[in-house]
């Protein structure tokens, strides 16, 4: 396509600068013919009045005629400025030379004939007749006539010539003008031919990319059709995988209730058993001891067992936040009334007379017992747990907000990382008895609730802190 182009394009401009060289060729031979016309008739007139001069000069002198005479100034003043012309006119050809000449020779014939005409206006007819009839004056009038009429005949030799070379010219231009034009409807012709090719390749190419297409949409649509059929089969055979594991987890999670309760019921045995034994045998001191050993073992595993059930409820998604009024703060006294006075000793509590909320009572004694159980089981033995229950007014919306807050004991500083991992226990708390679930337990309750609880350490104290929406 580029050469192509190129070639129109040397064509236009072949012939862009053929009229342009002919344009400026035609300009010039116009002038050339007016400047030969003008040194035609110039020289026409030059030989004319070189004539009328010489005659006009011998019959007045001869025939004694004054008029005559009188006319010979206008004639010879004629004949200078025709001289003067001819000269411009032929300034530039190779017979100027013989052009100068001719005018000095005019002038001096001039002279000449003046002073025979001097003679006349004195009435010296005889002297002014001698003159004329001198073989001096008609040498120089006659070779004035015979340069005049040699270099008009080499002038007018040398127009011919001029004459025919810029025919010459003019013809060639044409020529050229004309093989330009062709040379331009050549190459028009061939890239019509050309451009006329490509379009019919390229309607067969477009009707080829449209059969193409139609092909493609096909296998597009027959395609898309088996994804959708492949998709339909894959979305039944997940919902009936989804089904059978939510079924599972039904069946685990009434497996676990159902183990659940039937060790707590022998538990529940050996607990009253074990108190029955401490009412009976009053006296013996140790085997009290034993017997509070029994009981202290027996909560912890039955506390063991209700957060595990309580995990798999939450995450078998069977724990529901069912809000109700409560009152938190009496809600929090009477889970400290039930514990032992040594424990109530050590619990220190900030919190309102009242704190009416809506909540669910379940999932706040969830959290109270699981932050409190954790505070006093990993600090020191006999020292103080702060607790500290208020409403934040502050948030966008009422929060309840419990804060333990204790000194770390042999166990030392949980992971911050890990604090609320799922089984996570510190190293140094291996020896007590434990699942590693109750601060798991606490942040997914708060968060189903759509708060959470987070965990500090200011360097001598361990806090926890919980904020649930009420």
């Amino acid at each position: 396509m580029l050469q192509r182009l190129i070639s129109i394009r040397t064509a236009v401009a072949l012939l862009a600068i053929t009229f342009a060289i002919g344009f400026f060729t035609d300009r010039h031979s116009e002038h050339v013919s007016r400047q030969q016309a003008q040194t035609r008739v110039a020289l026409e007139q030059l030989l004319r009045l070189a004539q009328a001069r010489g005659n006009s000069v011998t019959s007045a002198v001869l025939d004694r005629d004054e008029l005559l005479a009188a006319s010979y100034k206008s004639l010879a003043q004629q004949l200078a400025s025709t001289l003067d012309e001819a000269k411009a006119l032929t300034a530039g050809m190779s017979l100027s030379g013989e052009m100068a000449t001719l005018v000095a020779e005019s002038e001096r014939l001039r002279a000449t004939e003046t002073m025979m005409l001097e003679q006349v206006q004195y009435g010296r007819w005889d002297i002014a007749r001698k003159r004329v009839s001198s073989s001096e004056y008609q040498l120089q009038k006659k070779l004035y006539e015979i340069n005049t009429d040699t270099t008009v005949g080499a002038l007018q030799i040398e127009l011919g010539q001029t004459q025919r070379k810029t025919e010459r010219i003019n013809a060639l231009m044409t020529a050229l003008r004309v093989a330009a034009l062709a040379l331009l409807l050549l190459v028009g012709v061939r890239h019509a031919r050309r451009l006329q090719h490509e379009i019919t390749q390229q309607v067969q190419l477009r009707e080829q990319l449209a059969q193409s297409n139609l092909q493609l949409e096909a296998k597009v649509t027959e395609r898309t059709a088996e994804l959708h059929q492949a998709l339909e089969l894959r979305a039944q055979d997940a919902a009936r995988r989804l089904a059978w594991e939510q079924e599972k987890r039904l069946e685990a999670t009434s497996f676990l209730d159902m183990l659940l309760h039937e060790l707590k019921n022998p538990l529940a045995t050996i607990r009253l058993a074990a108190h029955t034994l401490i009412a009976g045998r009053a006296e013996a001191a140790q085997d009290k001891q034993r017997v509070s050993t029994i009981d202290d073992a027996v909560s912890n595993i039955d506390d063991i067992l209700e957060r595990t059930r309580m995990v798999g409820r939450l995450e078998h998604g069977l724990t529901v936040n069912q809000p109700a009024a409560h009152d938190l703060a009496g809600l929090l006294r009477e889970w400290i009334a039930k514990r032992d006075s040594a424990t109530r000793a050590r619990l220190a509590v900030v919190s309102p007379p009242s704190l009416p909320a809506t909540i669910d009572p379940l999932i706040v004694r969830t959290v109270f017992d699981n932050l409190i159980d954790n505070a006093l089981a990993y600090s020191p033995a006999g020292s103080r747990v702060d607790l500290q229950l208020d409403g934040d007014e502050g948030a966008a919306a009422r929060q309840l907000r419990f804060q333990v807050r204790n000194a770390p004991g042999t166990a030392g500083v949980p992971d911050p990382d890990k604090v609320f991992s799922k089984y996570y226990r510190a190293a140094g708390a291996q020896a007590r008895s434990g699942a590693g679930l109750g601060l798991f337990l606490v942040r997914s309750l708060a968060r189903l609730c759509g708060g959470d609880v987070q965990h500090r350490c200011d360097g001598q104290h361990i806090v926890f802190e919980a904020t649930i929406p009420c």
